[in-house]
């Protein structure tokens, strides 16, 4: 029997600035660095036939650098942040031949990730309202090697480069809310090795819904219909897995009918 301990310690300093550009605008820059320790479930799926923790996996550390930009009007609110996160022995998950679908965890060497976030809400009405996100993600490997294939330049399984979501809502007089939905998300890799993906593809959701106050009771009631157009796509993709087992397929066209009651004292 083999005794070892493992310990996990680092001092994370953070620093920001955030300026007043006019009465509804602001500017900001931070830096922060970041320890991320592994979780239990990680530490314990040791893939090297031993009981007790996995004695190869370490802490991550990161430095994270941000800037950001926001301005907020009487019906209108618009932010933008780019930052760029340079990390060191992240940890990634993959899976092993002996054992199928069961997840194991190793430190990735060292990555980038850069990217843009975009909120643009807007109240066009009292009755309707728009809202938008977009997110650009430009994660890679920057040193790293695995099963004999160097890996760098390659990007980080499971996030795609682009997200957009949009969605309009509207109010009638007597209470009723219709909310349509449009969602984009581009590639994802499934593997570190960057040669199976699940293509780009959109999807639309529906929902009608009506909040009801009588007396002590609040009501919510609600009906969606998602995936209108029937889109093929994965719900789950399961990171590295064995024999390419990577895809969960999601549903087509479903609905959902709910009631939410509420008693107030």
């Amino acid at each position: 029997k083999t005794d070892y301990s493992i310990e996990l310690y680092k001092l994370n300093p953070s620093i920001g600035i955030n300026m007043s550009v006019s009465k509804n605008k602001n500017i900001w820059v931070s830096f922060s660095s970041s320890f991320e320790t592994p979780t239990l479930s990680e530490l314990s799926s040791n893939p090297y036939g031993d009981s007790g923790l996995n004695p190869q996996l370490i802490a991550q550390k990161a430095l994270n650098f941000e800037f950001g930009y926001r301005s907020k009007m009487k019906n209108k609110y618009f932010e933008m942040v780019a930052f760029y996160i340079p990390t060191d022995d992240e940890i990634t998950p993959y899976e092993i031949e002996q054992f199928p679908g069961r997840t194991f965890y190793r430190n990735a060497g060292k990555t980038s990730r850069k990217g843009i976030e975009i909120i643009f809400n807007h109240n066009i009405s009292k009755k309707i309202n728009f809202d938008n996100s977009y997110t650009f993600s430009d994660f890679k490997f920057r040193e790293f090697t695995s099963g004999g294939n160097n890996l760098n330049d390659n990007y980080l399984p499971g996030i795609p480069k682009n997200i957009f979501n949009s969605n309009i809502s509207y109010k009638t007089e007597n209470g009723l809310i219709f909310l349509t939905e449009f969602i984009y998300n581009d590639k994802i890799y499934s593997s570190n090795n960057n040669d199976v993906f699940e293509k780009p593809y959109w999807l639309s959701n529906f929902k009608i819904s009506k909040k009801i106050n009588n007396k002590n009771l609040f009501w919510d009631i609600y009906f969606g219909l998602n995936n209108i157009f029937n889109t093929y796509y994965s719900d789950n993709i399961r990171l590295n897995a064995f024999g390419g087992r990577f895809f969960e397929p999601a549903p087509l066209r479903n609905f959902y009918l709910g009631l939410n009651l509420k008693v107030n004292n």
